[in-house]
């Protein structure tokens, strides 16, 4: 068992960019196993609490991404999830929202994305949320 920070998130609070960019990043280079290593525990307890901002704060800070880069950052929020205490987000998710911006786009996540996703998580909400 292992003991973490838990710092409460503010609700005012902003997305931050950096953190997604890096996300982004690993995620396309195929380096998600590594990202405990990648993140410094200051931003791993940033993301645990970025994780924690409303659907609405998520939507708005992917809607600019592109669908190759929201699958990226969907499997980047797949991992960190599972792989980053305090990242457990369940049905909020921002997993979810990427791929509720990808079906509005009419982009659906393929058998391979879907089965991926099946073989990275124990989240059963990812990808489509609670039903």
């Amino acid at each position: 068992m292992s003991i973490g920070n838990w710092t409460p998130t503010n609700p005012d609070a902003e997305i931050d960019t950096t953190l997604l960019e890096a996300g982004l990043t690993t995620s396309m280079e195929g380096r998600l196993e590594e990202l405990a290593q990648i993140l410094n525990p200051d931003q791993q307890a940033n993301l645990a609490s970025q994780l924690q901002l409303p659907k609405e704060k998520w939507l708005l800070a992917l809607e600019h991404y592109n669908s190759e880069q929201l699958k990226a950052l969907l499997r980047f929020f797949v991992r960190a999830e599972m792989l980053i205490p305090g990242c457990e987000v369940g049905d909020q998710s921002p997993a979810i929202w990427a791929n509720k911006l990808l079906r509005q786009r009419g982009d659906r996540l393929t058998k391979e994305d879907l089965l991926w996703i099946r073989e990275n998580t124990t989240n059963r909400f990812i990808p489509n949320g609670a039903i």
